[in-house]
C-alpha cells in the first residue's frame, strides 16, 4: 500500500451495506431452515410455524407507515392510533387465536 493512501469511506459504507443485506437474507431464510426443528420442539403444525414467521415479516410492512404517521403528527398521536388499532397497552387487545396454542407463542 502506498504511504499516505487511506481506504475511501465509500468502501466502508459499501461493505456495511453488503454485510447488512447478507444478514437480512439469512434472517429471512431462517424459518424455512428451522421448520422441522420448530415443529418437533414445540409440537406445532407446519401452518403455525408459517403463521409465526409471516406475522413477524408482515410487521415490517407497516414500519414506513408508522414512520410517516410519527413524522406528520408526532409520537403521541402515533401511540394513540396504535392503541386504537391494536388494543390496550396490557396486551389484551387485538390478538390472533391459533388452535393448539392456547398459551400463546413463545
Amino acid at each position: 500500500m502506498v504511504k499516505g493512501k487511506r481506504l475511501h469511506y465509500a468502501w466502508v459504507v459499501t461493505s456495511l451495506v453488503f454485510v447488512t443485506l447478507l444478514a437480512a437474507a439469512g434472517i429471512r431464510a431462517a424459518p424455512g431452515v428451522l421448520m422441522v426443528p420448530l415443529e418437533g420442539a414445540f409440537g406445532w403444525d407446519r401452518i403455525v410455524v408459517i403463521l409465526t414467521a409471516s406475522t413477524a415479516t408482515g410487521q415490517l410492512i407497516f414500519l414506513p407507515v408508522i414512520a410517516m404517521v410519527v413524522d406528520r403528527w408526532g409520537w403521541r398521536a402515533a401511540s394513540a392510533m396504535s392503541l386504537m388499532i391494536g388494543g390496550r397497552p396490557d396486551g389484551e387487545g387485538a390478538t390472533v387465536s391459533v388452535p393448539g396454542l392456547e398459551g400463546g407463542l413463545p
